[in-house]
């Protein structure tokens, strides 16, 4: 286990190498946007799909550290940014925060109607595996309808800080605690485990159709 700090230019290179939290939608099947076969392409170095950001990430990259201090003025915690890598299970955790004295996690996430838990706790669970800490505190911030003043579908502006309100208000805050549970981390990691064995079919096999992957997938998961 290699502990890295903040924004390790190495994890960042070699994101295709490890499963992060961020991946976990996708190889669960809970992401609308995203599906399992593209992700393995990508860690199968087969395809690259460079995701430069948008208007929801930016606002959450201006809210994320105002989250944080604010929880750490007003509850005492002493959160900081953190990575760490598990090279024996080929895992990276980038977390928004964690307290080693409260031994705790944060995890913060923008909102516009409603902060879905169920979708952010496999990620939840994730980084409490690979931290080893009991509990993480999944911090939304509802964010207000006009958060965004440029042009949609205008990546520049998007991506500039200028063109959002990042105005903190702490009563559009909703905190959830989670707790670690082990039996539901299992399950997830039978997931993850499944996808890095289709990822090194990939690997060895690169002209594999899509129908193809999908009939191991299908397969490997009926049998369970």
């Amino acid at each position: 286990m290699i502990n890295n700090g903040p924004h390790n230019e190495n994890v960042l290179i070699e994101r295709y190498k490890y499963i992060g939290g961020s991946d976990l939608p996708t190889i669960l099947s809970l992401s609308e946007y995203n599906n399992i076969w593209e992700l393995a392409r990508v860690k199968a170095q087969i395809i690259d799909l460079p995701f430069t950001g948008n208007r929801f990430t930016t606002n959450g990259n201006l809210m994320e550290p105002q989250v944080r201090n604010y929880m750490n003025e007003t509850y005492g915690f002493n959160f900081i940014e953190d990575t760490i890598i598990d090279n024996n299970r080929m895992y990276r955790g980038n977390c928004d925060g964690i307290d080693r004295n409260y031994k705790s996690l944060l995890e913060v996430k923008t909102f516009l109607n409603k902060l879905k838990v169920n979708y952010y706790t496999p990620q939840c669970q994730f980084y409490m595996e690979v931290f080893d800490v009991p509990v993480c505190l999944l911090v939304g911030y509802h964010t207000n309808d006009n958060f965004y003043v440029g042009e949609i579908g205008n990546l520049e502006q998007e991506l500039d800080d200028n063109y959002f309100d990042s105005h903190f208000d702490s009563s559009r805050l909703q905190i959830v605690r989670i707790f670690r549970n082990k039996d539901y981390f299992n399950k997830i990691e039978k997931r993850i485990k499944l996808f890095q064995y289709l990822v090194d079919i990939l690997k060895n096999n690169k002209n594999m159709t899509e129908k193809e992957f999908y009939n191991i997938y299908y397969s490997k998961i009926l049998n369970r």
